[in-house]
């Protein structure tokens, strides 16, 4: 059987703005208050949903209501129109059995911004084309075969001194754009919640993948993603 978990750990990522008290505890644990019954109405502290891995995919339980069921009656109950979207996901993931890609990469995700609040960010970047052939971000595209007149890197400084990343960029002949979001005006637009966190931005400015944390992008599902959105 081909495992869902995959699908399952996005589809939580992009439902995870709508979440109140939202936290990822563990790889295999998640932390919410719970959207069907609303939780404690007397502490709004308590958070007494919980998702976590079973067998077949991400299982939802409340300890307050005691609603329970896999993750696509959770995101029925809280967003019909996502949920739609994972349906045919799903759906589609197994029909075509893609079960070694799907077993080693279990990034979360959130969702894609309303259109107003994409935003210009590819105004702003650079393109491989341009930078020098021995650059890293060249090189690293190069040995995964994407295409580098299709690549574009944007780095946002969130909460950090502008000198010492001045500093860190002359240090290590980084090349490509740098932002200061010094007023946090990016960074509320796209959700931002914690650091690190890498944004692929298709053609069109929209949001397709959001990861929190660092990641390892050289592993083949990863590329396969990227190159994927490069030929859509």
């Amino acid at each position: 059987m081909v495992s869902m978990l995959w699908i399952d750990h996005k589809y939580i990522g992009l439902l995870s703005p709508k979440l109140d008290r939202f936290a990822r505890k563990t790889d295999k644990l998640y932390n919410m208050r719970c959207p069907v019954c609303g939780d404690s109405h007397k502490n709004k502290h308590k958070a007494r949903g919980y998702l976590f891995e079973g067998e077949n995919g991400l299982v939802y339980k409340c300890h307050n209501c005691g609603f329970s069921g896999g993750l696509g009656k959770l995101l029925e109950q809280v967003d019909p129109h996502l949920y739609q979207q994972y349906k045919l996901e799903t759906f589609k993931e197994r029909g075509t059995r893609r079960a070694e890609a799907n077993t080693d990469y279990t990034p979360t995700f959130a969702p894609k911004p309303k259109a107003k609040d994409q935003g210009k960010l590819l105004d702003y970047t650079i393109p491989l084309s341009e930078l020098p052939s021995g650059h890293r971000a060249v090189l690293y595209c190069l040995n995964r075969k994407i295409p580098e007149e299709k690549f574009k890197m944007l780095a946002i400084l969130n909460k950090d001194n502008p000198a010492l990343a001045d500093f860190v960029v002359d240090q290590k002949g980084l090349t490509f754009t740098i932002l200061n979001d010094g007023q946090n005006v990016v960074s509320s637009k796209y959700f931002l919640t914690g650091l690190p966190e890498t944004f692929i931005v298709d053609k069109q400015g929209i949001i397709r993948e959001k990861v929190i944390g660092a990641a390892q992008w050289d592993t083949p599902v990863a590329v396969q993603m990227i190159t994927n959105y490069i030929n859509e």
